[in-house]
């Protein structure tokens, strides 16, 4: 017991884990957002949303149109994957076309993969 008949209070556990850098983490358009400019992507980007103008990664980035999400321009990163609409260019080295994902305009990649039920129009290099 200490003074005044109180316990002594013990310290506070140290945080399990640090959190992520952000830089590390998921960047996230959400659904209803639309944005209209151009955006650098570092890291991974999600693209729940819409985004009307080009879309810049670099070669270690990854961008995501999930379903229902819409990019209106070109995309260039090192990783591209379509489950929504692209109504532009894509140029990456890895490209991704999931069943339901609908790409208008030209594909410049190293891979690209379809799923049946992808949909493609445009030159593919």
């Amino acid at each position: 017991m200490s003074l005044f008949g109180k316990k002594p209070s013990t310290p506070a556990p140290a945080p399990a884990t640090k959190p992520a850098p952000l830089r590390e983490s998921a960047h996230l358009i959400g659904a209803g957002m639309v944005i209209y400019g151009t955006l650098s992507a570092p890291g991974k980007l999600v693209i729940e949303g819409s985004v009307n103008g080009p879309i810049m990664g670099e070669a270690s980035s990854e961008i995501v149109v999930a379903a229902g999400g819409m990019v209106e321009g070109p995309i260039s990163a090192g990783s591209v994957r379509v489950i929504g609409t692209v109504e532009g260019p894509i140029r990456a080295q890895f490209v991704t076309i999931e069943d339901g994902g609908v790409v208008e305009g030209d594909i410049d990649a190293s891979t690209l993969r379809t799923a049946d039920g992808a949909r493609v129009r445009g030159i593919v290099r």
